[in-house]
Parts: C-alpha cells; structure tokens; sequence
C-alpha cells in the first residue's frame, strides 16, 4: 500500500523518471488532470475552474465566491479518496496535499539549474519558444501553492520531501532506481499508526468540504478520529 509522492521542478526529465517508477514498481499514476477530474465530480464545478486553484492569482471575486478554497478542499478529498487505493505514483502539484503524518508515502522532489531546465524546454519534441516566461510562470504557481499548504515559499525546500534530486546531474535510469531502493525501505511499511493517520485525513477531508461550502472559515484537523476545528482569522 506504499505510496510515491513526485513534485518537480518544470522541465525536470519529470516524465522520463515517472515513466521509469511505473515500470519498475507496477504501480498506479496519478497525476493532477485525474485529481482535478475527480474533484470537479465531487464538486459540481467543472475541471477548468476547480484547476485554478494551482494558479498562484486567485480571481478578483474570490473574496466573495470563495471559489478557490472550495476547489483546494475538493482537490483535498479527492486526493484523500485516491490514496485509500495504495500502489501509486501521485504526481504534480497536488501530491503537497498528502498529510506529513501518512509515513507510508515517500516524498520526491525532482529540481535542476535554470540552464538545464531551458534546454531540455527548448530541445523537446515541441520546442518551447517562451521557455524562460513558462518556467518562470509554473515556478511561481509552485511557490504560492506551497506557502498555502505549507507556509513556505520555497517548492524546492528538502524538509517538504524525503528525497530531492538534482536531475542535470543524475540519469533518470540513476534516479529511478534511487526511489525504488528508498521505496522498499522498512519504514515506509504502512503500520496501524499510518492507516490511522489516512483515516484522519479522509475524516479531515470531508468535513473541510462541509464547512467550506458552509462559508466557514475554519481549519480542520483530526487526530485518531477526534476532530479539532480552529476559526480562521
């Protein structure tokens, strides 16, 4: 039931390395259209909208539609629902909402110099002829995303991921087979105490989901079941 988390840079050799880690562990991709999908059925709201909330600009009427903390709360169950399967590789910038507290996740983070990234976008099969502003525009997403979640502006920061690997230095095949060693690690065995912490965050989930669409703005965390609610100032 292990999980693997993949956040990357853009323009990371992001597809070759999590091509690799289907292959090797015959694990389930995941990545942020499915989640995406999967939040704009739960919510009523289409895939479009509900994709917005990655974006570091939130809507000018969000003040009074809370459009984006609607999205982020059902991008939150529908990823909530997803690990309950196990046998995944989560991709993209949804798999920061994975709880610290689940152990049974091994968290990736794929990063590379700013040169190297320019050329791997300039060389693709489909050249990107806006590289830099691209990058630049997906760097500042990730940045926003991550100090919502998390308070911190850096994507790239190592305490967010178990492993973090410089791609201009080390071959996807290299790479690969780095996460799959980590992966059979004992520690990443899912234990009681790590279902547990699944179960809370599924709890967590759902009554984010309730309360949001109730307008209250209220953090929600739940510990072996017990669920503590803090108003938002």
């Amino acid at each position: 039931m292990s999980v693997i988390t993949v956040f990357n840079a853009l323009y990371c050799n992001e597809e070759a390395i999590i091509r690799g880690l289907v292959a090797e562990t015959g694990y389930r991709r995941v990545d942020d259209p499915e989640v995406i999908a999967r939040a704009a059925n739960l919510s009523g709201l289409s895939g479009d909208r509900v994709g917005r909330a990655f974006a570091a600009k939130a809507s000018l009427f969000n003040p009074f539609t809370h459009e984006k903390e609607k999205s982020v709360a059902y991008l939150r169950l529908a990823v909530a629902e997803i690990l309950g399967e196990g046998k995944l590789v989560l991709t993209g910038i949804s798999s920061h909402l994975v709880p610290a507290a689940i152990a049974h996740v091994l968290r990736i983070c794929l990063v590379a110099e700013m040169s190297h990234r320019l050329r791997q976008a300039e060389s693709g099969p489909t050249p990107d002829k806006d590289a830099s502003k691209t990058i630049h525009r997906s760097d500042e997403d990730r940045s926003a995303w991550t100090l919502l979640l998390h308070g911190k502006a850096d994507p790239w920061d190592p305490l967010l991921y178990d492993i973090v690997i410089p791609t201009d230095k080390i071959a996807a095949e290299e790479s690969v087979h780095l996460i799959v060693r980590n992966l059979h690690s004992d520690v990443l065995t899912p234990t009681p105490a790590s279902l547990a912490a699944l179960a809370d965050f599924q709890l967590q989930a759902r009554v984010q989901v309730a309360l949001t669409l109730e307008g209250h703005e209220v953090s929600v965390a739940v510990q072996d079941g017990a669920v503590n609610l803090t108003i938002e100032k």
